[in-house]
């Protein structure tokens, strides 16, 4: 449900996230419970959201530069140009911008901090364009199940206190996911005070809209009421098969006040994080 959830809580931001459809499964007539239907990520889905033609060609990579399909080639080119030069002259900015897609990146960016992921961005991460002229790189989310609190369940920092924002600007090596090879787009970016005032104007503005308590809230006990039904049938078809998993409906839904706790509490902590910041 966690991942499902901030997919949904996305769905009308400029992000190229995964549509998702709970199904309940049968295999050779026995009951499987509940699986999450998904939106696969591969060319196909690029050509589809973008009206593209099957002819058009993709640069597609994960996490440090491993290509999918394509080649490394062009991104590794705007990697040496961050490396060489300082950001904050507005010529080397302007050439940065060109080459990405600032709509999409905004909002990633600011969705996964604001999820408190921290699977990411060293882990998780898919980028793409397309082979054409003047196309940009835009990123997938993908696979965000350690945001909203889960992460210090699995050893990650994380929880709804976490300055993601902070993560997402060390500069250092380290064994976490933000190593500096996969900080350092935004880094670079930060370097440009325009960039600053542009980011967090517009992530004020999704922590009083998209990432409200108001809106999120309702997402979450749609996906609760939906599951609700079908969750006692579903425990008991796996929780022998691994202790760690729920073993009431009660635990269940216990997990789920935990979504809320998150969404009730973190659109405040990340504003005061920006103003620690900016």
């Amino acid at each position: 449900m966690r991942d499902a959830l901030m997919h949904t809580i996305v769905q009308d931001l400029d992000i190229y996230g995964q549509a998702n459809e709970p199904v309940v499964v049968y295999l050779n007539n026995k009951y499987w419970g509940i699986y999450n239907l998904r939106e696969k990520f591969n060319k196909n889905y690029i050509r589809r959201h973008q009206n593209l033609s099957k002819d058009v060609k993709f640069d597609i990579l994960e996490r440090h530069y491993q290509v999918d399909e394509g080649s490394e080639d062009d991104y590794v080119t705007l990697v040496d140009y961050l490396l060489q030069h300082d950001l904050n002259d507005q010529k080397h900015f302007n050439h940065v911008i060109s080459q990405i897609d600032t709509a999409n990146f905004l909002d990633y960016y600011c969705a996964q901090i604001y999820f408190a992921n921290t699977d990411w961005p060293g882990n998780n991460i898919k980028y793409w364009k397309a082979k054409l002229p003047d196309s940009k790189w835009n990123w997938f989310m993908h696979d965000t199940d350690l945001g909203f609190a889960l992460a210090p369940l699995f050893m990650h920092p994380g929880g709804v206190d976490h300055n993601t924002l902070a993560f997402n600007l060390n500069d250092q090596e380290t064994n976490l996911h933000n190593q500096p090879w996969a900080t350092l787009l935004f880094r670079k970016l930060t370097e440009s005070q325009v960039f600053n005032e542009v980011f967090v104007k517009h992530f004020l503005k999704l922590l009083d809209d998209e990432f409200s308590p108001e809106r999120v809230i309702p997402l979450i006990n749609n996906m609760q009421s939906r599951l609700r039904p079908e969750m006692s049938r579903h425990i008991n078809r796996w929780k022998d098969e691994d202790p760690s998993f729920y073993q009431s409906v009660s635990a269940w839904e216990a997990e789920v006040e935990l979504l809320r706790e998150f969404a009730r509490k973190r659109a405040d902590i990340v504003k005061g994080h920006l103003e620690q910041w900016n």
